[in-house]
């Protein structure tokens, strides 16, 4: 299937905090504008129904929404040509690519949309950067550490948080689009927001890590895709400057260990 959009359908935020989202449908589904696609729940309001924004195909589930990608029709994995997606835009959906044409239009939207809300892009490394994690047995002497297990597991992990972190990200959230990009593996990373941003404030689901990444030595092979209009409105903060191939964009910030 050819992409000309793809679309990504969420619950409004006001509403998710007060109400059960329910989700009514699935992957590989036609979506249409009468299409409902999650309805939102209450004991003590009426129902409300979400729908389709679009014509398309459901061609991929997020955690707190769906993917609409609309086109010449065929389910996804259906090609009816050579196949032009390559880019791909959502960090939590590596499997979904979009054109370079759909990439730099979906990229132009982002743009305006920043400018519009007079905020830049934050990319913001994990490990050393805003925390630092061990499992050595010698941490359980420490207190005030966030302690988990990763899911098949009985590791046990601590974590402790850059003094002011969560002071530091609230002010930062009002000027910037914040993006978690951490070479930590997808379940370390996505625990660790969990931690840090319960209610998805800061990061919401713009979270990169390592199984999402072109290289694994380097983050800068991703940027392009992820910003094909460019890095004019991205900063990065991170402990290592050479995993961003020392750019312009980097603020460098002492390793918190």
């Amino acid at each position: 299937m050819r992409c000309d959009r793809v679309l990504i359908v969420r619950a409004p935020e006001q509403m998710r905090e007060t109400k059960t989202v329910h989700w009514k449908i699935k992957r590989r589904q036609t979506a249409d504008p009468r299409t409902v696609v999650c309805v939102l729940a209450s004991p003590f309001s009426p129902e409300v129904n979400v729908t389709s924004p679009g014509h398309g195909w459901v061609t991929a589930l997020l955690e707190d929404g769906v993917v609409v990608s609309s086109g010449e029709g065929g389910l996804s994995g259906d090609r009816i040509q050579d196949a032009t997606a390559k880019i791909p835009m959502v960090h939590s959906v590596p499997d979904l690519h979009v054109s370079e044409q759909v990439a730099a239009e979906l990229a132009l939207q982002e743009e305006q949309n920043l400018l519009a809300s007079r905020k830049l892009i934050l990319l913001v490394d994990l490990d050393q950067t805003i925390l630092h994690t061990s499992n050595d047995l010698q941490a359980f002497r420490y207190k005030n550490l966030h302690r988990y297990c990763l899911p098949g597991s009985s590791l046990i992990y601590h974590t402790s948080f850059r003094p002011h972190l969560l002071t530091v990200l609230d002010s930062l959230s009002k000027y910037y689009e914040m993006h978690i990009c951490t070479f930590g593996n997808r379940v370390y990373a996505h625990k660790l927001a969990s931690i840090i941003d319960p209610k998805r404030r800061y990061f919401s689901h713009r979270i990169l890590s390592r199984d999402e990444c072109f290289n694994p030595i380097t983050k800068f092979a991703n940027l392009k895709a992820l910003f094909p209009r460019g890095l004019n409105l991205v900063c990065i903060i991170d402990d290592r400057g050479e995993v961003w191939d020392w750019s312009p964009n980097l603020i460098h910030v002492k390793p918190y260990r």
